[in-house]
């Protein structure tokens, strides 16, 4: 990586941790659209591949010389499987300290990159990215991702600058009891118990 891609790589990781705070202070004068699908997104099970395409389009009326699309804060829900390195260009991670685990955050470099010739993203345009990920054990019954125009740059219309998919997990249930099961299972409490009363009764 050369120090001009080591910059940048730096400034994005900066803007993806303080975007939130420093949100807006790189304008891009047109309008950009984000949208993702999750397939599948349902009664995931630990383990299972989950295919993303991420797309982005230029919606007019400039061309985009300067963008960069993020995703959302994780931390080990997922892990990052696969990258279509050819339409994934400069894909990549980046890595955080949280207060209990580190905290991983995708992002798409699309355009702006010196010394790259990546070319602008033209108007009408549209670039995407595929890419997998393969959910965890400590994976939630739900979690959400987002990926979008990163949080330094903002757009003449910031109201489809981002996707959000919503990745539902199978948690096992534990078997129900029938009636026949919690008789038995009062008896044998009841049979320990007297057991241990009469051990207790002998002692003294």
């Amino acid at each position: 990586m050369n120090a001009a891609r080591l910059i940048w790589f730096f400034f994005v990781l900066a803007a993806v941790a303080y975007g939130p705070v420093r949100a807006g202070d790189t304008p891009i004068p047109t309008d950009i659209g984000v949208t993702m699908t999750a397939t599948p997104s349902s009664d995931l099970r630990t383990g299972q591949v989950i295919d993303i395409a991420l797309t982005v389009t230029n919606f007019g009326p400039l061309p985009a010389d300067n963008l960069v699309l993020s995703s959302s804060w994780y931390y080990n829900e997922f892990d990052v499987t696969y990258i279509d390195a050819v339409a994934c260009y400069q894909f990549g991670g980046a890595i955080g300290e949280g207060e209990f685990h580190p905290i991983y955050v995708l992002f798409w470099f699309i355009a702006g990159i010196p010394n790259t010739g990546m070319q602008p993203l033209g108007v009408g345009e549209t670039r995407t990215c595929h890419f997998q990920l393969t959910l965890r054990e400590a994976a939630p019954a739900v979690t959400p991702f987002t990926f979008g125009v990163s949080g330094i740059f903002v757009d003449v219309n910031a109201n489809n600058d981002s996707a959000n998919v919503y990745l539902n997990r199978t948690i096992p249930s534990v078997p129900a009891v029938d009636g026949v099961g919690l008789a038995l299972l009062v008896a044998l409490v009841c049979v320990v118990g007297v057991v241990a009363l009469h051990k207790s009764s002998n002692s003294t």
